[in-house]
């Protein structure tokens, strides 16, 4: 059935009436320079709606943009369609408040270890720039969000949800086409089985595998063992939890996380790893098998099934595959033997990304660090410290600009090389400083003034264009260089 040109997908669900619009596109569709387009979009949207006598939202993930409603019917045609006439002409003269308003909701928005991982895994592009800051936001360009709305937040890009049966609400939206999922780029430095630091207090892990129930099924099992030894039996972790985020059409990210006190953490690695091994070597029991197909049975009793399930439908139409039916599930679990889920799971830990905080060892040797120094140096103009803490600091610490890149050595083995090419986005801060960010996540900050005739690398520093032009930005406090 469709509302328009948009699928309509209902449930049947006890009341009130619940109603989402979705559109398939989100953060990981956005560059590092432009990241957080999408999030003003949907402020936009519902910025003239204000106080309703109806609950209403909206919400920006990595490959989804969702607005939701709940009320009456009225009230729900009513919100769909002052939202799709917002979403063709969007109020762009509250885009600077909208903004400041985002980097204010910013800044007591928690990291977490799935940004985290996302982010070591595919660096500054794609889902991984959950990991890092909307800029967008700091100096919003008013043409850039229209357009951006303009061919993401069409009819054939989207997909309604609507709980118990209705009237199709209207859903009046330009024309454009169903966007792709977003495209996988694991950063270039990463030899997975890898491992790297981050300031999350416990240890994380993830897996990429292709879309399928029984991964899915695999990293519930992996949190089962994880909580029976880590919680129950050896007292170091308080939670052990695990989640699956669809990535797009083929592929699927796993996460296994589990705290500890820091005096603990090698201890909770350790037993992670220890888990992967079990299961590994022998897969769950028999048992566990069944206890699992049996939890997905009665997961179906939750009074949340139902808009779960509807939620689940949406994703499946935005990403152009088939959901399967309960009983289709139900199946293939049922056929799934310990044995599968071993070969599985050995087939996945080639993917297996780790972080730890720092300070923490990683001592198996299957686990590769991520490198944190660039090996290849700049060609070109080397800057020496005005002034320097020791005279071998003076000798060993440099600036190289070239043509092509640059580079910043802090001593031996302590290099930086940020190529030009792969530089997504430079942040100029008021003291004239520069801080270069590349498509593998290193950085490069280098301030002018503590450098001998540092005045001539400003002028070298690259700027970033991304699209038809580059931006000149006002003066500001860390503003960004497009």
């Amino acid at each position: 059935m469709t509302a328009g040109a948009v699928p309509l997908y209902t449930v049947e669900a006890p009341g009130p009436r619940r109603a989402v619009l979705a559109f398939r596109v989100g953060r990981a569709d956005e560059t590092l320079a432009w990241a957080g387009l999408t999030h003003l979009v949907e402020h936009l949207a519902l910025l003239p709606f204000k106080e309703q006598p109806y609950a209403y939202g909206g919400q920006v993930e990595g490959a989804r943009t969702l607005f939701y409603v709940q009320g009456s019917d009225a009230e729900i045609d009513e919100f769909f369609r002052r939202l799709c006439e917002n979403l063709r002409a969007l109020p762009l003269g509250r885009l600077g408040d909208e903004a400041r308003l985002l980097e204010t909701e910013a800044q007591s928005r928690p990291s977490g270890a799935l940004s985290a991982l996302l982010a070591g895994r595919y660096g500054c592009q794609g889902w991984g720039l959950i990991g890092y800051p909307e800029y967008a936001l700091q100096h919003p360009e008013p043409d850039r969000v229209k357009a951006w709305a303009d061919e993401w937040f069409t009819a054939d890009n989207a997909a309604l949800g609507v709980s118990g049966p209705m009237d199709p609400p209207p859903i009046d939206l330009r024309p454009g086409r169903r966007m792709a999922s977003p495209a996988l780029t694991p950063s270039s430095l990463i030899r997975t089985p890898a491992w790297v630091h981050d300031r999350e207090q416990g240890v994380g892990m993830s897996f990429v595998a292709p879309y399928s129930v029984r991964f899915s099924a695999l990293i519930r099992v992996l949190q089962r063992h994880g909580l029976s030894r880590l919680r129950f039996g050896e007292s170091l972790s308080y939670e052990v939890a695990s989640g699956t985020l669809r990535l797009g059409r083929e592929h699927a990210h796993g996460i296994l996380w589990a705290d500890g006190l820091p005096e603990n953490v090698s201890k909770v690695l350790a037993g992670m790893l220890a888990v992967l091994d079990e299961v590994i070597e022998r897969g769950p029991t028999d048992a566990e098998v069944r206890e699992d197909v049996d939890a997905v049975r009665k997961s179906t009793e939750n009074p949340g099934w139902a808009m779960a399930m509807l939620d689940s439908q949406l994703t499946h139409e935005l990403f152009g595959t088939r959901m399967l039916t309960l009983d289709e599930v139900i199946a293939q679990l049922e056929k799934a033997t310990p044995a599968d889920y071993a070969a599985e799971l050995r087939e996945v830990f080639r993917t297996l990304m780790t972080i730890v905080p720092p300070g923490v060892a990683v001592l198996d040797g299957r686990l590769t660090a991520v490198p944190v120094w660039s090996t290849e140096e700049a060609h070109g103009r080397t800057y020496r410290l005005r002034a320097a803490a020791s005279a071998v600091a003076q000798q060993t610490t440099t600036l190289t600009v070239g043509d092509t890149a640059m580079s910043l050595r802090l001593g031996p083995g302590r290099l930086v090389t940020i190529p030009y090419a792969e530089c997504m986005a430079v942040l100029a801060w008021d003291d004239g400083s520069r801080t270069l960010l590349s498509r593998d996540s290193f950085r490069l900050h280098v301030r002018p003034d503590d450098w001998k005739d540092g005045a001539e690398v400003t002028k070298a520093s690259p700027q970033r264009r991304d699209g038809a032009r580059g931006t000149t930005p006002q003066p500001g406090s860390g503003r960004l260089e497009r």
